[in-house]
């Protein structure tokens, strides 16, 4: 079974390549959220490993990116876990968000 979401195309106030900057290091985004979440997530710039509940734990990783267009990433275990982050700058500080996330 296969399960794919596509969200909605959002608006981000920013250039492309900010935008992309920020997303493409996971040292970024990991600093963002609460500090209860960052300590159960060890980063670096391109992998990201997310202890869970019960030692589970998902490690993500940079697996293709086309510079200020797209990013896309994957579970390092099995390969079956993918999500799309596709951007689109439209006007100055008007850039396009789309991101989808595929299940195998």
């Amino acid at each position: 079974m296969e399960l794919e979401v596509i969200s909605k195309t959002g608006k981000a106030q920013c250039l492309d390549y900010q935008l992309y900057n920020f997303l493409s290091d996971f040292n970024n985004i990991a600093q963002i959220l609460p500090p209860e979440h960052r300590d159960k997530m060890e980063c670096t710039a391109d992998t990201c490993t997310i202890n869970a509940q019960a030692g589970m734990s998902v490690t993500l990783e940079f697996i293709e990116r086309d510079p200020y267009k797209m990013l896309k990433l994957g579970a390092v275990m099995g390969k079956d876990f993918y999500i799309w982050i596709q951007l689109k700058q439209v006007d100055a500080y008007d850039t396009r968000v789309r991101m989808t996330i595929k299940l195998k």
